[in-house]
Formats: structure tokens, sequence, C-alpha cells
């Protein structure tokens, strides 16, 4: 929605970093890993369905083979070293 706000000029450059900044930093303070972020994800998306039925169960099977993949892949180590300049 920020991107699209900027992107249609309803935000000034100033205000789009600004914006960009005040979401980082409250992401930080509630989540300490994108693995955290995407585990809460995966909760929320089963608390939407709802229900299980044939589709819904597709869509959480996806997202947690998506998950899964990441955690096998060193997705999440990447991501800890990128985010402190190790490498």
């Amino acid at each position: 929605m920020a991107a699209l706000s900027y992107n249609v000029r309803y935000l000034s450059a100033e205000d789009y970093m600004q914006l960009l900044y005040n979401m980082d930093t409250v992401l930080q303070q509630q989540y300490s890993s994108f693995e955290d972020i995407h585990e809460c994800y995966y909760y929320g998306q089963m608390f939407r369905l709802k229900e299980i039925n044939d589709d819904t169960e597709d869509v959480i099977l996806n997202d947690q083979s998506v998950i899964e993949e990441m955690r096998t892949s060193d997705f999440y180590l990447f991501e800890y070293l990128s985010c402190r300049g190790s490498s």
C-alpha cells in the first residue's frame, strides 16, 4: 500500500521513507526474525480460513511447504547473516 501511494504520488519520497522506517521499527520490535513473521502468517492463515475443506487445506499445505522449504534451504540462515553484514 505504501509503495502504491508513493507511485501515484500520494506520498512524497520523504513521507514514504518515513513510513517504511516506522514499519521496519515496529516489525523489529514485534518479531525476532523473518522466520517468526512467516510462522505468525501461517497461523493467521489457518485462523482466517476457519474451516478445513479441499481448497483451504491446499492453501495451508502450500504455506506450510514453502516455510519448510525455506527452513531446509538455509533461507533463514542467509537472512540472519545478511542482516548482520557477515558472509
